[in-house]
């Protein structure tokens, strides 16, 4: 697993500016950190976006998140978590990893 750096790419920064700008329209839960992950709900189902551009594991802070959205949602009959990667080629040069 590689070492996570502690300062963003300058695509990731690109990735962020750009969702920012188009955020959706949806009932936010938690999108304290949008656009990498968040949740929100629409009808009766509970939408849980997780950030999977990384290589292993979610990270512990995110997983701890994971946790607490999931029961935050759990009076919802649905409840759904997807991951996410971004159109933009943000991890080009590292196709292969």
């Amino acid at each position: 697993m590689m070492p996570k750096s502690s300062t963003r790419p300058p695509e990731r920064a690109i990735f962020t500016e750009q969702w920012l700008a188009r955020r959706p329209a949806v009932r936010f839960h938690d999108a304290s950190h949008y656009p990498t992950y968040y949740s929100f709900s629409m009808g009766p189902a509970f939408f849980v976006s997780l950030n999977a551009t990384t290589l292993g594991a979610l990270d512990d802070e995110q997983f701890a998140w994971l946790a607490d959205e999931l029961a935050a949602g759990a009076r919802f009959p649905a409840r759904i978590v997807f991951g996410h990667v971004p159109i933009y080629p943000f991890s080009e040069g590292r196709e292969a990893e």
